[in-house]
Formats: structure tokens, sequence, C-alpha cells
């Protein structure tokens, strides 16, 4: 019989101990305790000390205890530890690298001021916090590794803890979100890897990192957030995974290198400036789940050449496309229902544009500037809608038969033009799109056109179902059957001497006669409860002006610049008064306030520089703004009810006025 010795070797863990030095000349030298190692303790051993490792009974490694070791060149600090204090490492010029355990939670202030040697870091899982300067003038510190969420997410940039000097950043496996400016101005980072792990990208992540020249999104995450990679001016390109449902706004904005992008099938919407002034972007694919393209979203993607708008799409929003000189054409899918003011302006070398049958609406200079676009009859069009004309010096223009959308710039200033036939194809007029038509005195509107009519020959176009007048001229009549005054209707006519606005109207839209210069009088009915702001912007020769007792509202600058307007009764109906509604109304020598006033904005009597008399019927002063009467005339006298309370702050704007009650 034959045996077998089978022998067990045991290996114990080494002894816990509290820490060790190693000097420079071979000797390692025990320093017994536990909880803080002290200064006291190894203040003996700065100058010689080359190395140290701190152990297990160490629980804090207390301020300064190893500052200006210059010789240390490695320290390894042991898993008991939970925080490192005030200067530990401080002016450790040799120290070349340094592991934080994810047992620490706090480093302290100066911790590692004037490392000056030290090239990596590591940060454990478990730090929450670091002090003030812990790594300032690591000014050789090019790779820092972090394992902590908290760090990643304390609103703190990165490139104010470690210095903009670091190349690259090591993202742990464990880490879930990058957050608010995370690795903001980190200007030498070029590449980084993003772990499968992370779920979303805050607020300006990776802002100002210009040297970024590629990174790559992991299908985990589900949001990046506003201006998360602004300004990476290096990067060339960028695909978004299926997994992100939203992106914020500016997300890539003035990425200037990057030339292609791919949007994931996960998104719903291309946030404002998204891509704004991406100069170098030549293509873009957006996925099937967009359904709208927010303002400014490809501004000034001056390379843009081609882009696909997916079926899904149903807005795409001002200056979505703005700039974009390079694109060539457009396709407009069905799905879209209205198209933002100057969606595509300054698109100079669009030959050609579909327009789909669901659009029902089109923004004021949506193509305008759109050079290439074909010219029938001295009138430049975007398939169906007429952008603008070219020859402004003609007295009558054709509209294509097929007609649809007229911008809001169309007929702008055109100042010769004085008859006009809009057809029964025509469904949208822009805002505006007559302004300056000072020749301008006959207006009709195709008997078969089921949007627009031009009732009783009044020399105007009414919106049909609303009963909205949306552009009149110097000779038109508004009917009695008119119930509101569209924005612009007459801006700008400055042919226009007098207008009878009938009882019918119930509300003045904003700059309906904005510029106006020649209408002296005007009289509202006491049907109209509110005056929109800019109605009479710049009616130089408007004298005097009736506000009805129905009036609830006046807008902002309502009146500015009506430097004629001698006085104003505002009626108690009125509850308040907009920013510089009467602003340099300079001939304006008295002004009542009603006593439903509560309260007056920012400017709105500015530069009344003849304002004398200003009589407030109501008791309690109504609220003012700093600018509320600044600059009106010195020496004037303030009316108030007797009784009255509040004027004082009135009193204190009103240069050697007078108060009087009664």
């Amino acid at each position: 019989m034959s045996w077998l010795r089978v022998v067990f070797i045991i290996i114990l863990p080494p002894p816990p101990f509290f820490c060790k030095l190693t000097l420079n000349n071979s000797e390692v030298v025990e320093i017994e305790g536990s909880g803080e190692l002290t200064r006291a303790m190894t203040s003996g051993y700065s100058a010689t000390c080359v190395s140290a490792e701190v152990g297990t009974l160490c629980t804090s490694v207390g301020a300064s205890a190893f500052t200006r070791c210059s010789a240390m060149t490695t320290c390894t600090i042991g898993s008991g530890v939970t925080s490192i204090g005030n200067n530990v490492f401080a002016q450790c010029t040799s120290l070349s690298s340094i592991t934080i355990p994810d047992s620490v939670t706090g480093i302290g202030g100066q911790a590692f001021y004037r490392c000056s040697a030290m090239t990596t870091c590591t940060i454990g899982s478990g730090v929450t916090t670091i002090g003030t300067n812990a790594f300032y003038n690591c000014s050789n510190l090019t790779s820092v590794t972090i394992n902590s969420n908290t760090i990643l997410n304390n609103n703190t940039a990165c490139s104010n803890i470690f210095g903009v000097q670091v190349k690259e950043y090591v993202i742990g496996d464990n880490i879930t979100a990058i957050g608010f400016n995370a690795f903001r101005n980190c200007s030498k980072l070029s590449s980084i890897t993003i772990p499968g792990s992370v779920t979303s990208i805050g607020n300006g992540a990776f802002n100002n990192c210009s040297s970024l020249s590629s990174i790559t999104i992991p299908d985990s995450v589900t949001s990046i957030g506003d201006s998360a990679f602004a300004q990476c001016r290096s990067l060339t390109s960028i695909t978004i995974p299926d997994s992100v449902t939203s992106i914020g706004i500016g997300v890539f904005n003035r990425c200037s290198a990057m030339t292609t992008c791919t949007i994931g099938n996960g998104i719903t919407s291309i946030g404002d400036n998204a891509f704004d002034t991406c100069s170098a972007m030549t293509s873009c694919h957006i996925g099937s789940g967009v359904t709208s393209i927010d303002d400014y979203a490809f501004n000034n993607c001056r390379s843009l050449s081609s882009i696909t708008i997916p079926d899904g799409v149903t807005s795409i929003d001002d200056y979505a496309f703005n700039g974009c000189r390079s694109l060539s054409s457009i396709t407009i899918p069905d799905s879209v229902t209205s198209i933002g003011n100057s969606a595509f302006r300054k698109c100079s070398a669009m030959t050609t544009c579909h327009i789909g049958s669901g659009v029902t609406s089109i923004g004021d200079s949506a193509f305008t500037e759109c050079t290439s676009l074909p010219v029938v009859d001295d009138i430049r069009y975007a398939d169906t809608c007429a952008v603008e004309v070219v020859n402004k010096t003609l007295a009558t223009y054709m509209l294509k038969n097929d007609t649809k959308f007229i911008d809001g710039a169309t007929f702008r200033n055109c100042t010769s033009l004085t008859s006009i036939t809009i057809p029964d194809s025509v469904t949208s007029i822009g805002n505006g799109a007559f302004a300056s038509c000072s020749s301008l005195s006959s207006i009709t509107v195709d008997g078969a056109n089921t949007t627009y009519d031009s009732r009783n020959n009044c020399n105007a176009i009414i919106q049909t179902s609303t009963n909205t007048l949306v552009v009149g001229c110097k000779t038109t009549i508004i009917p009695n059957t008119v119930t509101s005054i569209y924005d612009y209707a007459f801006a700008s006519c400055t042919s226009l001497s007098s207008i009878t606005i009938p009882g019918s109207v119930t509300s003045i839209g904003s700059y309906v006669f904005s510029g106006c210069t020649s209408l002296s009088s005007i009289t509202i009915p006491g049907s109209v409860t509110s005056i929109g702001s800019n109605t009479f912007n710049n009616c130089s020769s408007l004298s005097s002006i009736t506000i009805p007792d129905g009036v609830t509202s006046i807008g902002s600058d309502a009146f500015y610049q009506c430097t004629s307007l001698s006085s104003i009764t505002i009626p108690g109906s009125v509850t308040s008064i907009g920013n510089n509604t009467f602003y340099r109304c300079s001939a304006m020598t008295t002004c009542t306030i009603g006593s439903g006033v509560t309260s007056i904005g920012g400017s709105a009597f500015q530069n009344c520089s003849n304002l004398s008399a200003i009589t407030s019927l109501a008791t309690t002063a109504p609220t003012i703004q700093n600018s509320t009467f600044y600059s009106v005339k010195t020496g004037g006298t303030l009316t108030v009810p007797q009784g009255s309370s509040g004027y004082n702050t009135w009193m204190n704007q009103l240069p050697n006025w007078t108060k009087v009650e009664q």
C-alpha cells in the first residue's frame, strides 16, 4: 500500500500596521499608532522619506502629514483611511502618482498643492468632497481616473479641481451620471470613453472641451442636457443612439469642425440651437422619431448641402435652417403643419423646394434671401409660397394661380404698388406682407377664395371665418362686420391720414397703425376692450385720441413717439399701462390717469419733456418703475384724490413738482 502525503501551506496576511516609511538609505521606519496620522509623527522624516505606506490601522491622514516630503515618489493609502486633511501632500514635488481608495470620503484643501511631478491620479468611489485648491499647481497631472459619482455631479468642473492641463479622464464603470459642467473647459481633453453604466449627460458636461475630437455615446444614455457638447470645436462627428430620448438646448452649438451627425430614432425634438453654427456640417441624418425641429436648430450650418426631414415632423420652427447657404433643395413632408419665421432664410443655394400638403402656416421671411429660388413675373417663389418681390418699382403684380402662401415680407416696401388681386388659392398671408406700401389704394380678393374676402369693396383683406381685417391701405373702409384688426394691418401706411373704426371692432392688435406718420386723428369705439403693443407707435402726426371706457389694457409702446399727442386721458376701465406706452410723446402737456389703474410700466412717460400736469384718480397710487416718469418737465403739478396714499414714490421721480390733493 502506498500513501500520498498532502501538505497544506497557509499563507497568513501580513499583520495590520499604522504607517511605514522608506528612507533614502533604504531603511524602513514603522510608525506605530492608530486613528489619525499626524504631522508630529512624520515631521522628522520630511527630508529623507522616499516612499510611504499608510496601513489599515490609520483612519485619517491629518493636516500637513507629509508636507514638503520633496523626495517622496510614491505613497500607498490603506483601505482604512476615510479622510485626507488639508495640505497633506503639499509640495511633495517628486510624488508621481496617487490612488485614493474607495474608503476615503473627503480630500482637504491644498492636499496635493504643487505636486509638480504627479502625472496620474485615481479618485475612489467614496469621495464626496474635494477641498479648495486640492490639486492646485499639479502642472504635469495629465491623467485622472474618477470613480466617484458625487464628484462628477457636484456642479464643479473637473478643470477647476485638477487643472485645464489634464489630457485624459477615465470614467469608472460605476458612474451612472455625468453632471452639470462636469468636464467644462477641459481644453486639453482630446478623447474620452463614456462607460455603459452612464444614463445621463448633464447640462454643459463637456462644454468648451475645445480639443475633444471624438466621443462615443453608449446606448445606456437616455438624456443629454443643454449645451452638453457646445463649443467642442474639434469634434468631427457624433452619433446619438436610439436610447436617447431628449437632447437639450444648444447641445452641439458651435461644434465648428463637425461634418456629420446621426440623430437616433428615440429623439422626438431637436432642441433650440442644437447644431447652431456647426459651420462644417455637410449632412445630418434625422431619426424617424423626431416630430419637431426647434428654433435655430441648424442655424448657420453653412456647409449643410442636403438633409432629409422625416415624415413624422410636424413643425419646423423659427430660424431652424437660417443661413444654410449650401442647402440646394428641401422637401417638406406632408406631416409638417407649420414653418416658422425665417426658417430657411438666407439659404442662398436653394433652387428647389417642395412644400407638403399639410402645411397651413408659413412664418414671416421663411424663405427670404433664398436668391436661387425661381422667379415668376418679378416674384420669387418657394413652391406655392410667394417669397419676395425682386423688382419693387412696379405698380401691380400678378400672383401665380397656385399661390397658397404670401410671406410676411413679400410686398413689404413696394412703395410704387397701387393695386393687388389675391387669387382664390391663397390660404395664408403673413404679418406685414404689405407694410410700407404707401401707394396701395386698391385691394381685391377673388370671389372664389374661401379663406379671405374683400367684402363691400372695402379695399382690404378680411379673414372670412373670424371677421378679422388682416391687410388694409390708405383707401380702406372698414366694414361694420369686422370684429378685430390684426397685427400690422396698416403698418407704415404713410399715406393714411384718417380711418373710421366701426363699433363692431372689439380688439386692435399689435403694430396695427405703427409708422402711419400722416394719421392725425382716430376715434376708437366703445366696443374696443384692448389696444395691443406698438399699435400707434411712431404716429408722429397723431395729435388727439380718445380711449373709450371699455378698454382694460394698453400694451407696451402703444403710443411710442407720438410726438404730436398733446394730452391723454386713461379711463377708469384700464387696469395697467405697459412699458414705454407714451415714451417720447414730447408734445404732451397733460395726462389724466383713471381710478382703475394699478400699475404703470417702466419708461411709460419717459422723455415726455413738456408733461407738466398729471391728474391721477386712484386713491392708492399705482405702482411705478424707476424710469416711469424719467425726464418729464421740471416743476409740474400732480393732482391726486383727497386722502390718497402712496404717491410719495411718484414725487421722488417728478423733479420739483407739487402734489395737490382735492
